[in-house]
């Protein structure tokens, strides 16, 4: 009886660690990560890719795209866009937002 336990508590281990670099994988995939941010016009404007990592909330990211949220007008008196890279489940991903409007992430 001892054996038989001791032979399926090694196979449950071995189960385990075999399994963890997967399990891994999944929740890292899961993660939203920002790779670059810029606020402007026609992709002249502000690097806002700190500022959108911040926000970030259980690898979600819910914002207003303005001046306000964004840190500044960097084009006065013209319409801009929020270009936003990020990564999700493994895949490279963007996402333009016009200014008013609200960026949702994943």
């Amino acid at each position: 009886m001892r054996t038989r336990f001791v032979a399926i508590s090694t196979v449950l281990v071995l189960l385990s660690v075999s399994a963890l670099p997967l399990l891994q994988a999944q929740v890292q995939s899961r993660v939203l990560h920002i790779n670059r941010g810029v606020y402007g016009r026609e992709g002249k404007g502000r690097d806002v890719t700190a500022r959108l990592r911040a926000a970030v909330r259980n690898n979600m990211l819910d914002i207003e795209v303005n001046n306000d949220t964004m840190g500044g007008d960097p084009n006065e008196h013209t319409k801009k866009t929020l270009k936003v890279d990020y990564t999700y489940m493994g895949r490279h991903l963007s996402k333009v937002v016009n200014e008013h409007e609200h960026l949702h992430l994943p």
